[in-house]
């Protein structure tokens, strides 16, 4: 393998089988200039076999417990040898096999204008690969939403440049929203560069997308926000704090099985795929 333009940062633990899907999608890529870095929590199912299968294609990997998602990233940072770092979690897949060679010329454009970040869409899909949702919009458009609310930016198929990993690492006391905390210093005071490409998919049921997580999410976008100058609180962040209190009150009530019908009915009769979680 050439000197790798990305590295790809992949965070697991006891999920063999999500693992090897993502490795064996980035194994599938045209272009051949990524790394593979795997920062494994101490899995105790098949981890390690799925390891050693693809360990000619693995550059780097460690299995050791850790305190969480951004712990994890940041032990592979020190690894990396790309000049652009993504981070993908296990069961997240680039959209397709020449995603990385579509990108690569505007990771060109990017460095030369000297933007620290490059993203395109991402889309949230059920366990039977239906997209729910997309991410990604010109970064004019999203701009100000995102440094307000951390909407319209997913980490899924979000490029960092290796420049701003110099000083700063991952704030570890998130659990949720440190990778917003992070870019939110990048990010105000300098712009991103959207891709009009699909990127890639990730899976319904990560740490983010749990319903009675939502409000620690809020939470932590709120601390992010007051640690580095910004008013923690605007109407938009109590908007969606009262939707996810309804909407956990809602699952409580009526269940998970009920509250999750309801909610699928409601996604069929405005024509959107419907969320499986198994």
């Amino acid at each position: 393998m050439r000197q790798a333009d990305v590295s790809i940062v992949i965070a697991t633990l006891n999920v063999a089988r999500d693992l090897e899907r993502t490795i064996k999608n980035i194994c599938e890529q045209f272009d051949d200039c990524v790394e593979i870095l795997i920062v494994d929590g101490g899995s105790t199912d098949g981890t390690s076999t799925v390891l050693e299968k693809y360990r000619e294609r693995i550059q780097w990997k460690i299995s050791e417990p850790d305190k969480g998602i951004y712990d994890a990233w940041n032990k592979a940072i020190p690894h990396a040898v790309g000049r652009w770092i993504c981070f993908l979690g296990a069961g997240d897949s680039f959209a397709s096999s020449h995603t990385l060679a579509d990108i690569r010329p505007y990771l060109r454009e990017a460095e030369s204008k000297k933007l620290p970040v490059v993203y395109g869409r991402t889309f949230l899909v059920n366990n039977r690969g239906e997209r729910l949702y997309c991410y990604g919009e010109p970064w004019p458009d999203i701009k100000d939403t995102w440094l307000k609310s951390g909407y319209g930016l997913c980490h899924t198929g979000l490029f960092h440049h290796i420049s701003i990993f110099k000083e700063r690492r991952f704030d570890s006391s998130f659990r949720i929203a440190g990778d917003y905390e992070f870019l939110l210093p990048e990010l105000l005071r300098h712009e991103a560069l959207f891709i009009n490409i699909d990127v890639a998919t990730w899976q319904v049921g990560g740490v983010s997308t749990v319903p009675n997580r939502r409000l620690q999410t809020l939470r932590e976008l709120a601390r992010a926000r007051g640690k580095h100058g910004l008013k923690e609180r605007n109407l938009k962040w109590y908007f969606e704090f009262a939707k996810a209190v309804v909407k956990i009150i809602i699952l409580t009530i009526l269940g998970d099985r009920v509250g999750s019908n309801l909610t699928n009915l409601f996604r069929r009769l405005t024509g959107r795929a419907a969320i499986k979680m198994e």
